[in-house]
């Protein structure tokens, strides 16, 4: 299952509809690449078409993969420990300032600010934490991460 919110989930809807006349529009540009006395086996133009059709077609594609067996995230109100949408107040090592995320499905992850997935190495590490653990995480190539978990709220989102 794809876990999302309502929101991302409407998004994908609206993007999916646009996607279906997208290609509808690619379909069209091939056949009018193509010509009716045009040789497409030496057409820019045609292959252009074909390529854009191609394109749209695994945006479509893509779109109808994410939205099926969606899971719609509702707000988590349980504050023990962090999960999938909470949100979670922490502190970086060595910065002063706290910072704020909600932990969501990954096609939420940067919606708005502060979406993380809980895919991503952050959201990873912060599951499970309670109010003053600490967790680590390490982005690909990157040197480890510290944070301390400050608050756990409980999730606001829709």
């Amino acid at each position: 299952s794809n876990i999302m919110t309502a929101y991302t989930k409407s998004e994908l809807e609206e993007a999916l509809s646009r996607a279906h006349n997208d290609l509808s529009q690619a379909k069209l540009a091939i056949g009018e690449a193509a010509g009716t006395e045009s040789n497409w086996h030496d057409n820019a133009a045609f292959d252009y078409a074909n390529m854009e059709h191609d394109l749209k077609s695994a945006n479509l594609g893509n779109l109808r993969k994410k939205l099926r067996d969606v899971v719609i995230i509702s707000p988590r109100q349980q504050t023990d420990k962090a999960d999938i949408g909470n949100t979670v107040v922490i502190k970086f090592e060595g910065e002063h300032e706290e910072e704020t995320f909600t932990i969501l499905g990954p096609d939420d992850s940067g919606k708005k600010q502060g979406w993380l997935s809980f895919l991503s190495p952050l959201g990873r590490s912060l599951i499970g934490k309670r109010e003053g653990e600490n967790a680590e995480f390490s982005a690909t190539g990157e040197k480890k991460q510290k944070v301390k978990v400050i608050k756990i709220l409980p999730g606001n989102f829709e």
